[in-house]
């Protein structure tokens, strides 16, 4: 059911409709979370409330149209926010890089800083270890 109002547009998806979300990748991420619900309700000790919110997550999704550019954006959905919510978690990673990429923005330009991204790997250590593992870690980044 589509209903617009101006340059809101308004999308409802039930339970019983299949799933049409204009973009792929929102379409799977949705299927995945009904099949996350389903998983987690065969599990004990699990709160049914939260099982519900993950099936019903993004049902109702508000965008706003901007028919001068022929443009629409998301601008509010509906969402479970439960922790093993794949939709939710894949909006919080979006939200998360956005906010780091002002930050590093906002630091390269105003204190002249350049970023470098870095991974240093190793095996596993003991917890008495570790100290001298970060030590030598640190050590191979100034070299």
């Amino acid at each position: 059911m589509n209903l617009k109002k101006e340059n809101i547009s308004l999308k409802y998806f039930n339970s019983n409709e299949k799933i049409y979300l204009d973009d792929e990748r929102l379409t799977n991420l949705k299927r995945n979370s009904k099949k996350v619900a389903s998983f987690l309700s065969e599990i004990k000790g699990i709160k049914k409330n939260k099982i519900i919110r993950m099936k019903n997550c993004s049902n109702v999704l508000i965008y706003k149209n901007f028919k001068e550019i022929n443009y629409r954006k998301l601008f509010k959905a509906f969402t479970c926010k439960v922790l093993l919510c794949p939709l939710c978690m894949a909006r919080k990673s979006i939200l998360l890089k956005n906010n780091l990429y002002k930050v590093l923005k906002f630091g390269a330009k105003e204190h002249e800083l350049e970023y470098i991204h870095l991974v240093l790997t190793q095996k596993n250590c003991k917890v008495e270890e570790l100290g001298k593992s970060v030590d030598l870690l640190l050590k191979a980044f100034i070299k």
